[in-house]
Formats: C-alpha cells, structure tokens, sequence
C-alpha cells in the first residue's frame, strides 16, 4: 500500500470492514492506534502552546471512538480532560462502547450534550479543541442538533487551537465541501490513508495541516477497492526530476515553440515564455502577433520570436510558420493570450489537424474548441482549463462538477484521452488511464492573473525536454505550487503576481533536482 494513496469517503469504509469483518483485523485494536496518533499530536500541540486542557466533542461511531480514546490517553499524561458527546450511552456500540467504557474506568465523568446552553457555559478560551463528532462518513447537508452544536463551537471560538480527527465535522470526506458548518483545524489526523475531502474544494482550508497515521490494513483489504486516487507529494516529484547531462546542449535538451499572445494581451505569452525558459529548455521559439513582439522582446532577450502575419492576432495563414517551425521544436504551448477572434479559432483548429508533437493548450486556445475536436487527435494532449473553463468546454454544471469532481473529471479524460489538469485552490490531475492526482502545493495568493500562464510554461518546457506528458504535468504543478508558497514567503498572500512565481522557479527546481 502506497502511502500517498487517496480514498474516498466510501472506499475507506470499505477497506475498514473488509480489514475486521473478512480479514478478523481488531476494531477496537485499530480504533487504538488511530485514537494514540491523535492523542500524540493534541499532547504536542498543548507541549507547545503551554495548555494543559483539552476539551473533546465526541460523536457516535469510530470517530467519537477515537476521541475517547484520546482522551484516555492524555488523562494518562497528565492533561485537564473534559468530554463531550452526542450519543447518550445506550446509542454507543461496538469499539466505541469498549473504548468508551476504558474511560470510564479511568476517572472521566462525560457531559451528554442534551441542552446547548449548559455547554455554551463549559466551553473554554484557553483549552485544545479536540473534533471527534463526525469524521469522513459526511455526504449531505448537515441538520438538526448536530448542526446547532457545530454553529455553536463555530461560534464560540475564539483562538483555541482545534485537532480533527479525520476530518473536521461538517466537511464532506469525498468532496471537501462545507456541509452547513464546519471548525477550522490547525491540525487533522487522519487514519490509515488520505481521504479527497482532506484537500479538495474547502476541505483544504478546513482541514490545516494533515498528518496520516499508517494503520497497517493488508493489502488485500484493498482488493475490491479499486483506488486510483493519490497526493502528488515532494518525494514523487523528486523520483520524477532527471538531472541534466554535463555533455547535453541546447537541442538535445530540448526546443518548444510557444503560440500565443494577440494585440491586447502580450503579457500572458511572455511569462509563458519566461517560464518556459526559467524550467530549462534549450531553446524558445515563440509565435506571436507584431503588436505583441515589443513586450516580449523588453522582456525576454533569450526568446525567439517570430511574428504572425496578422499584426494583431492569428489567422489560417500562419499555419506554414508553424510548418517552417516544426522540424526544430519537441513540443507546442498554444493558447496563453491567443484571443477569440473567429480567424484565430480557424487557426487553432488547423493547427490540431497539423500538429504530431506532444502539446499543451490553455487560456484562450481553450475557448475554440468543443469536446468533438479532441476525439480525432493523434498526439499527446495537456489541457489546463479552471473550473469555469472546464465547465464550459465540456457542458458541465458547476453544482454538478462541485458535488462530484473527481468522477467528472476522471470520466472526461477517459472519454476523449487527454490529460486534464483542472485548476483551482486544490488542482487536480486526470490521466487517460484513470489515475487522478490531487496537489497539495499552492497558496490564495497565487489566484492572479497570469499564473496560469506561467503553469502552462512548465509543462512546455518539460514535455520540450521529453518528459513524459504524464510527468511533465505532475512535475509542473507541484513545482509551479512550491514557487508560488515561496513567493507568498516573501510577499504576502495579497502582493503576489504572476512574474513572482516565475522568479521562484529556479530556487524550486534546485530543491528537487537529485
């Protein structure tokens, strides 16, 4: 079992009962482990920030489970233990009963949760949260008592650092969206593998950082979970990265010829192209119109342009400069700034039919196209479309794509045999062979104009340099997400632009290069 594995909400209840019912794994041995994993972490947290109590939400289930547990195990080290739980004694079953029951023994006297303003009365400012009402089981709207309570904490909060277990109450464990009302953790300890509603859609901003705790299923718990899901992690991206050849020169590393720009927007083909050159081909050839060429040229004196015939943007005719191009590039980046005149739709439709070589297409290049032009392609595709984008190319309701992003998305790629790197907060990466890979890298502060642009230059770059298509992508996200956090470093969320990134690019690259 990888451990960068991603499961939804449902596979991972699978795996849990095939693990105890099929293969006689311990519940309440397991339900242990992943309360101790907890209990570590709430006990570093409270080291750390100098507090000695904790006040624990508990619900029904393995998740409130886990959260007697825990606070069993830090009454052990000493800390001030109050716990709260939902379900009164009779509705506890199974693990949680016997895990409930240990506490019991040990001293802790629960408060049942019957009338929210005797709560409200107990709540404290300088005590560690513990979340332990709902965990990843969550696909609907939150309602009735349980919701009131959660609004309830949401409200009274006032800077106690907060521990989810698995993941914070009232966030969908498939989707990551707020079901109602939801805490913010600083931490989330989930078991036994990643969930999708860790990172996706407000689960990134909910969950803080996500620690996962190992719980040893056996593989063949996973037999008839067919997960195909997984975190793009440091670790992979640097088995991906190939050092340079100390003997390689410019046209073995790598020739790209970038296509974009039109008379009121030159700014996107030119940080594509300076990000094509800062992820390090050996040389750019770049298309673009004449009223275009000035700001590229002020801009990047290693870029070689050539101009279209239009001075203003792309027309049918500047096909046969592609045609002259194409025995010297690897790879083509078209669509960053391109515009929507109808002659340049003719034009990127021409180029489909021409083009052979490894591409990826973005921004504007996107909007002439419809589903049916991918179908008779015969080359290896990228496309970077955001929600909005995504969206409109493919008929797509954005209610429907938010509920089920990761099928949609899948399902699409399969379909027409593209790569899909779909953008957003948490982007996600869809392969033909029904992999999908969620990154984690990035920051709001990289919501800017231009910085897809600068993603696109990535992965020309790197599908220049003969880097698998698959690669390229993974590759160029999680890159193009470090250089964006590095530049927030520096920054500040609110000051970062486009051309930051890019300025990143090399620092980043350095740190996974062997």
């Amino acid at each position: 079992m990888k451990n960068n594995v991603i499961l939804t909400s449902q596979d991972a209840q699978q795996v849990d009962k095939i693990a105890m019912e099929k293969l006689g794994m311990a519940g309440e041995k397991l339900m242990k482990k992943a309360g101790g994993f907890a209990a570590e972490n709430a006990f570093k947290i409270m080291q750390e920030k100098k507090i000695s109590g904790c006040q624990i939400f508990c619900g029904k289930g393995n998740n409130g489970g886990d959260g007697f547990v825990v606070a069993y195990e830090l009454l052990q080290r000493g800390k001030e233990v109050e716990v709260f739980t939902i379900p009164k004694i009779n509705e506890i079953k199974g693990d949680a009963k016997y895990h409930f029951d240990r506490m019991i023994k040990s001293g802790i006297k629960p408060i049942f949760v019957d009338d929210l303003k005797i709560v409200e009365s107990k709540l404290k400012n300088n005590s560690l949260w513990i979340d332990g009402l709902l965990g990843t089981g969550l696909n609907s709207e939150l309602r009735g008592s349980l919701k009131s309570f959660i609004e309830l904490l949401v409200k009274k909060h006032s800077g106690q650092p907060i521990l989810a277990i698995d993941i914070p109450s009232g966030i969908d464990g498939t989707n990551g969206k707020n079901r109602g009302a939801a805490l913010h953790a600083d931490i989330t300890t989930t078991m036994g593998f990643y969930k999708s509603g860790n990172f996706l859609q407000e689960g990134k901003a909910y969950n803080g950082e996500v620690k996962m705790i190992d719980l040893g299923y056996p593989d063949e718990s996973f037999k008839q979970v067919k997960y195909s899901m997984f975190l793009c992690s440091d670790e992979m991206i640097k088995s991906l990265i190939r050092p340079i050849s100390i003997t390689a020169h410019k046209y073995q590393i790598g020739q790209l010829v970038a296509i974009g720009g039109s008379n009121t927007m030159a700014g996107a083909i030119t940080l594509s192209s300076l990000s094509v050159l800062r992820s390090g081909v050996g040389m750019l050839h770049t298309v673009v119109p004449t009223n275009a060429s000035s700001t590229l040229k002020s801009h990047s004196i290693e870029t070689i342009i050539h101009q279209s015939k239009n001075e203003n943007y792309f027309t049918i005719d500047d096909i046969k400069i592609i045609e002259q191009l194409d025995k010297k590039t690897n790879a083509y980046l078209l669509g960053p700034g391109i515009g929507r005149k109808k002659e340049t739709g003719i034009f990127v439709h021409e180029f489909l039919k021409y083009n052979k070589k490894p591409a990826v297409i973005d921004a504007d290049g996107l909007f002439h196209l419809e589903p049916s032009d991918f179908l008779p392609i015969n080359f290896p595709l990228v496309i970077t479309p955001h929600w909005g984008e995504f969206c409109r190319l493919f008929s797509i309701e954005a209610k429907d794509l938010s509920e089920n992003v990761i099928e949609i998305v899948k399902n699409v790629s399969q379909k027409y045999k593209i790569i899909i790197h779909l953008k957003s907060s948490t982007s996600i990466t869809a392969f033909p062979n029904g992999e999908i890979y969620i990154h984690p890298t990035g920051v709001s502060g990289m919501a800017t104009a231009g910085s897809g642009d600068v993603l696109t230059g990535i992965i020309g770059s790197l599908l220049a340099q003969d880097y698998s298509p698959e690669d390229a992508t993974l590759i160029a996200a999680h890159i193009h997400g470090r250089a964006g956090e590095s530049a927030a470093k520096e920054f500040g969320n609110r000051s970062v632009i486009a051309s930051d990134i890019i300025n990143y690019l090399p620092n980043v690259f350095k740190m996974f290069e062997k």
